[in-house]
Parts: structure tokens; sequence; C-alpha cells
């Protein structure tokens, strides 16, 4: 292989590189925005709890469904990103102490902590953050 084709291999995978990292990084903005969606909506339900207790009236899960389903969404839509983030990827990062991993490492090779298994092909999973009160009131 000459000069100019081992330089032409090395432009195009630094291209590649440049692509997936770009990509990772809109991903990681998304989830961002995302996580300050969230926030505002915590304290939109937490206005709606304290107006309720000010005013002396009980409050529901049903009062701030809405919100609720809009975290579950976002939260489930950067659960998805993280996936495709590590996708694009040749490595991953260990949940226990932070350093890099090769992608097919099943645990970390730093600290020995086993990685969760994925299933591709399951459903996602949708988070419950508030129970509903299945309590009758007297």
């Amino acid at each position: 292989m000459s000069f100019i084709d081992k330089l032409k291999s090395g432009m195009t995978e630094a291209g590649n590189k440049a692509k997936i990292l770009v990509e990772q990084n809109k991903l990681k903005l998304a989830n961002v925005s995302k996580q300050t969606q969230i926030e505002k909506l915590y304290k939109e339900i937490g206005a709606k709890v304290t107006k309720r207790h000010l005013a002396g009236e009980q409050f529901s899960t049903d009062d701030c469904k809405q919100e609720l389903e809009a975290i579950s969404i976002l939260l489930l839509e950067i659960e998805q990103n993280e996936i495709e983030i590590a996708q694009l990827s040749d490595e991953k990062v260990c949940k226990q102490c932070g350093k890099d991993n090769t992608i097919v490492a099943k645990v970390c090779i730093h600290c020995n902590a086993p990685f969760d298994i994925i299933d591709a092909n399951a459903p996602p999973h949708t988070p419950v953050y508030l129970e509903e009160n299945t309590k009758e009131e007297k």
C-alpha cells in the first residue's frame, strides 16, 4: 500500500470517527435538554402539591398525571439515547469505577464489576416513579 493510499485510508477513518463523535454529542445534548425538561416538570408538580397543601386540599397523583407521563416518556427517551450512544462507540464506561472498557466486555477490566446485559429485542422499559393511590379514602 502506497503512502497516498495509507493517507487516504487514515483520513477516511478520521472522518468516520468525527461523524460518530458529532452524532454522540448531538444525543448527549438532547439528553441534557430532556433532563432540563424533567426538572421543569418536577417544579410544576411541586407547585401543584404546595398549592393544594396550602389550600388544605387532598393531593392525588391524578392531579399531575400529565406531568408524570411526560417525565416517564422523557426518561425513556434518555435511556434510548444512551443505548444509541453506546452502540455508536466501541467503548463503554463502567458504572462502578467510571473507566472505559471495550464494548464487548462482560465485566470491567479495571474493577471486575459486571456490566448490565441489555436485550435489544426486549420491549422498552417504562419506569414507574410514583405509584397510584390504590387505597380507598374513607
